[in-house]
């Protein structure tokens, strides 16, 4: 029996991942002293440029989300694949802070959003309906194993090449290797191509609500007016917003007990590699599991979490609090795009992810801001951690609305509101 061609899609997806956000968002600390020391600019400056490339990225996607459900998929991702390698080799060669900007504001975001998390997570919801999670898992993994592959490289090319070449090097290579790996791509499935089903399915899936007939994307407005999207996107941008906030007040917390900038930073490789784990452990699960009590579950857990921090003391209580947080938060997102795809329909996930990827930027920029607030303000971070825990359960009820809500419409036989 031929192998799913679907399965290649979650591969390329996954690879896309590690490329894209492993040669730039992992990477980007490894050119902030290099870069700094030609430009004569200050870490501030320097992380300046992050906070400009994820608003350009939160402001084009929605656009770049309807581009991809409207037109043929390999013709966006092969856009956005070239704009982005083309911003890296031009950052290259820049000698202007503000051409650099542009192109961290609009070229970069063009592959991070264009193909890494909207174009390949987009095939992969087209292509899985059963087994949805566990193909948005493994896809998403490909972030995570970015920081262990990619950046070990771009490292060795900065020592070895200056950070000029690194970037004109990485961007021409990666030209090659995404344009090759686009060329593959089907965009959806054809009538001989099905999906496998699961040897223990989860039944009768009663949070999904979108017809895999459904064809024709739904329109912004469309979308926006759904309160299933609302309550889901609402729910994990709330509580990953929060998230955010307190994994890059780690470091800075442990520093304050004593511990040493080199013992502290593990807390972040905890972090991640729980998170690795997390999203490993759903492959295992996969859908067998009810997605939206998932979420539901782990909005709890972060909200239990966050409060157990305005106790916790010493390296070992923040170790663990780390580790959880890790293994929360891994399982989200695969989980959450899942979702939103069985939500909105597959033919509109472009467009929502768009949306909801704007929602969390919003989130995030407003926690962290009112995370430094709160320290500025009182000396510690108590506050914070005593609002997120709020925010998290805000988000556990919005989940458990929206999951009766999903579960009502199937009870009561309503036509799903995709297929409308």
């Amino acid at each position: 029996m031929p192998q799913y061609y679907g399965w290649r899609i979650v591969g390329i997806a996954l690879l896309f991942q590690l490329l894209i956000v492993g040669s730039s968002a992992n990477a980007f600390g490894l050119f902030v002293i290099p870069v700094s020391q030609e430009f004569g600019l200050s870490r501030a400056d320097m992380n300046t440029g992050l906070i400009i490339s994820n608003l350009g990225g939160a402001a084009i996607a929605p656009f770049l989300g309807r581009l991809i459900d409207t037109y043929p998929a390999r013709r966006i991702l092969a856009i956005c694949a070239t704009v982005f390698c083309c911003g890296m080799m031009g950052l290259g060669l820049s000698h202007s802070i503000l051409l650099s900007a542009l192109l961290l504001a609009v070229a970069l975001p063009m592959g991070l959003a264009g193909v890494s998390q909207l174009g390949g997570l987009t095939l992969v919801a087209r292509w899985f309906e059963a087994q949805r999670a566990r193909a948005m898992a493994l896809a998403i993994m490909g972030a995570s194993l970015g920081s262990l592959v990619m950046a070990p490289v771009v490292g060795w090319l900065i020592h070895a090449a200056g950070w000029r070449n690194c970037l004109l090097i990485v961007g021409a290579c990666l030209l090659v290797v995404l344009l090759s790996m686009i060329l593959v791509l089907r965009d959806r499935p054809g009538p001989d191509d099905k999906e496998p089903l699961p040897k223990v399915t989860h039944e009768p899936l009663p949070q999904k609500v979108a017809q895999p007939a459904d064809v024709r994307p739904k329109s912004a407005g469309q979308i926006l007016s759904m309160p299933l999207f609302w309550l889901l996107a609402g729910g994990v941008a709330l509580a990953m917003g929060g998230f955010q906030t307190v994994m890059i007040s780690l470091v800075p917390i442990a520093q304050e007990e004593g511990v040493s900038v080199t013992k502290a930073a593990t807390l972040i490789s905890v972090l991640g590699g729980t998170a690795i784990f997390g999203k490993i452990l759903l492959v295992w699960i996969g859908d067998r599991i009810d997605k939206a009590l998932g979420l539901v579950l782990t909005f709890a857990v972060l909200a239990g979490l966050f409060m157990a921090l305005t106790v916790a003391e010493g390296y070992l209580a923040l170790f663990v609090s780390a580790a959880l947080l890790g293994l929360a938060v891994g399982a989200t997102m695969p989980i959450f795009m899942a979702l939103l795809a069985d939500y909105v329909g597959a033919a509109s996930f472009g467009s929502a992810n768009g949306i909801a990827m704007l929602l969390m930027s919003a989130s995030g920029a407003i926690s962290m801001r009112f995370g430094g607030e709160v320290y500025d303000r009182t000396g510690g971070y108590d506050l914070m951690f005593i609002v997120f825990s709020a925010t998290c359960v805000a988000a556990t009820l919005s989940l458990i609305v929206c999951r009766s809500l999903a579960r009502g419409r199937l009870a009561g036989g309503q036509r799903a509101p995709a297929a409308e």
